[in-house]
């Protein structure tokens, strides 16, 4: 089974301290609005380095709808 779990960037930061038991059984993690990072002063690595401490078997994947970064990649990881 493939689950996804796609949290924006704001919504993220905290997300894996406060809530890690969501990211355990994700086959795929996509962080969105990549491309706000710097705006919102969100470190997008260290959400990455998160998400694998939580589940060191998840794919994450950096993503940005509005500019179209990390979409193909999205794709590949979800196998369509």
């Amino acid at each position: 089974m493939l689950r996804l779990r796609n949290k924006d960037l704001k919504k993220a930061e905290c997300l894996c301290q406060v809530s890690p038991r969501i990211f355990l059984g994700a086959d795929v993690v996509a962080i969105n609005k990549i491309d706000l990072a710097v705006a919102m002063e969100v470190d997008v690595e260290k959400l990455v380095r998160d998400a694998g401490k939580v589940n060191p078997r998840t794919r994450v994947v950096r993503t940005s709808a509005k500019t179209g970064e990390g979409i193909k990649e999205l794709i590949t990881a979800l196998r369509l």
